[in-house]
């Protein structure tokens, strides 16, 4: 979980890198976008609410056919949740740095949204 610049892991926990990414995306978040800022806890409860429905829902963000989509329709990374664009990163950087992973087919759409999220 994180709240503002911060990381928070349970003390027997121990986090995978691709996690350690997608928390960090949050941090990026927190510093560059004003979703935080200007609606932070109809965000928050907007995530509460998702949560208590289907835990898994709010990181969903269709896989390469949702990716796919989104790119036909002309979708930037900001029309995901703050979640999806988290697991976007997380994809790309678990396919950027895996032995082949680059020649993935999702790859390019994976990067092409990802950086979107570096550079908004």
């Amino acid at each position: 979980m994180v709240l503002d610049k911060t990381i928070y892991l349970a003390l027997d926990y121990c986090p995978s890198v691709y996690t350690l990414v997608h928390e960090a995306v949050h941090i990026w978040q927190f510093q560059k976008d004003d979703i935080w800022f200007s609606r932070a806890a109809s965000v928050f409860f907007e995530w509460i609410l998702l949560q208590s429905r289907c835990r898994d829902c709010p990181y969903d963000y269709g896989g390469f056919s949702g990716l796919q989509n989104a790119n036909a329709s002309g979708h930037t990374i900001k029309d995901f949740g703050v979640e999806m664009q988290a697991m976007i990163v997380e994809n790309y950087y678990f396919l950027l740095t895996s032995p082949g992973g680059q020649g993935e087919p999702d790859f390019p759409l994976l990067e092409k949204f990802a950086l979107q999220v570096l550079s908004g």
